[in-house]
C-alpha cells in the first residue's frame, strides 16, 4: 500500500522493494505497487514504515466455512515460528523493563510463518473442512470463529510443543493474558475428518503438526475451551 520515510533513500528503498517482490513471488503473489511518502515530521531518520495487504479470489463452492465442521472432527495445530505479528507492544514493554533479555527479544523477531502454499494444497485436495490463522486474540478467539453453533472445540494444551520464549512470558504475565495475546506456539489450526490426518501431516510436515483437539457437542456453553 505504501512506504513512508523521513527522506527518501533510493538505494535502501530499492533493496527493500526488490527483496519484498522476491518473497511475494515465492508465494505466487505479485507486487502491484503503492505510494511512497516522505514524512519527516512523523518518521525518524534511518527508519521507515510500510503497510500492505493481499487480495485473492476463491470460487463460492470452494469457500471454507464453519458449516462444513462436524462433530468428531479433529483439530490439528501447526507450529508457529514465534509470536508472529502479535503482542509486540507487550514484548517491547517487557524488554524495556528487563523482564526479557536480548536473546528473548531477537527470538521474538523471527519472521512470521506463512502457511499459504500448504493450505492451498489441502484445499485443492479437499482434505480440510476449515482453518483458522491464530493472530491477535490468541487461540480461543480465532478458533471460535469457525466453530458452528451447537458444537464446541475441546483443546489439549499439553500437546502444544514448548517454545521457551512463551514459557518465560507466561511466567511473567500469567497464563490467561499470555493465551489471550499470543499464539503460544500454534500459528494455524486445521479442522478435518480423522481419516484425513495422515495425508495432512505429510503435507504440513515442516510445521510439526500435532493433534490439538476435537470437535464435540456444545456441553460447556462456549465454543472453544481447554480440556
Amino acid at each position: 500500500d505504501y512506504i513512508a520515510v523521513n527522506k527518501l533513500d533510493v538505494i535502501s528503498s530499492k533493496l527493500f522493494i526488490t527483496e519484498l517482490s522476491k518473497i511475494l513471488s515465492s508465494y505466487n503473489c505479485s507486487l502491484l505497487g503503492g505510494e511512497t511518502s516522505e514524512l519527516p515530521d512523523l518518521i525518524k531518520e534511518n527508519q521507515f514504515d510500510v503497510a500492505g495487504f493481499a487480495i485473492g479470489m476463491v470460487k463460492k463452492d470452494n469457500i471454507l466455512s464453519s458449516s462444513s465442521v462436524k462433530q468428531d472432527d479433529i483439530i490439528i495445530g501447526l507450529c508457529s515460528s514465534g509470536p508472529h505479528s502479535n503482542g509486540f507492544s507487550l514484548i517491547r514493554k517487557l524488554y524495556s523493563h528487563n523482564l526479557l533479555d536480548e536473546n528473548d527479544f531477537n527470538t521474538a523477531l523471527t519472521p512470521t510463518t506463512i502457511y499459504v502454499k500448504e493450505i492451498l494444497e489441502l484445499c485443492n485436495k479437499q482434505l480440510i473442512n476449515s482453518c483458522a490463522n491464530i493472530t491477535g486474540g490468541g487461540i480461543l478467539q480465532n478458533l471460535a470463529r469457525i466453530i458452528p453453533e451447537g458444537l464446541s472445540a475441546v483443546l489439549y494444551k499439553d500437546n502444544i510443543p514448548i517454545q521457551p520464549l512463551f514459557s518465560k512470558i507466561q511466567t511473567i504475565i500469567g497464563e490467561e493474558e499470555a493465551y489471550n495475546t499470543f499464539n503460544m506456539g500454534v500459528g494455524m489450526c486445521l479442522i478435518a475428518g480423522e481419516d484425513k490426518l495422515e495425508e495432512i501431516f505429510k503435507i504440513c510436515a515442516k510445521y510439526n503438526p500435532f493433534v490439538f483437539g476435537k470437535v464435540v457437542k456444545n456441553e460447556k456453553s462456549c465454543s472453544v475451551w481447554f480440556g
